[in-house]
Order: C-alpha cells, then structure tokens, then sequence
C-alpha cells in the first residue's frame, strides 16, 4: 500500500531585510566600548591597545551605518513594489 503526497512547487519570494535589534544594539555597544579603551590608550600613549580598539570601533560603525542602508533600502523598495500598478 502506497502513499500519496501531493506537491506544491515553491513559491519563490524575495525576503525583506529584518533588522535584528539584538544584533544591532550588540554591535553599538562593542562600538562605544571599543571606542572608549581606544580613548583610553591614545590618552595613556599606549599603541597596543589604542589601535586595535580603534580598529574594532570603526569596522563596528561600518556595520552598523551598513545595516541601517540594508534597512531602509528594504523598506524603499517594499514601498515602491507595493505602488507599482498591478498589470493584467
């Protein structure tokens, strides 16, 4: 005796970006806590822990101004999809 499963062809969509608040304030707080033991080491004149952190708090700005672009990029181009007039 046989099963018989009936399938359906996927859907195929395009997600939308999600911004994924944990991560976003995550990477805030690494960047302000990077960015004060960097203070902290070009004010104590001490290059080995001045420029990595430095380091770090910059690639962690970058992420975070990226993943607000990716956002409200999405969110645009949501928009403007749901504008277009429906063509039949």
């Amino acid at each position: 005796m046989g099963f018989k499963f009936n399938h359906y062809a996927a859907k195929t969509i395009e997600p939308k970006y999600m911004m994924d608040i944990e991560l976003f304030a995550m990477e805030l707080l690494f960047a302000i806590i990077s960015t004060i033991f960097s203070i902290g080491g070009f004010k104590a004149q001490v290059p080995q822990l001045a420029f990595p952190c430095a380091i770090v708090a910059v690639t962690c700005y970058a992420l975070i101004i990226y993943s607000i672009y990716l956002f409200i990029s999405s969110r645009i181009k949501v928009k403007s999809i749901k504008d277009e007039p429906k063509q039949t």
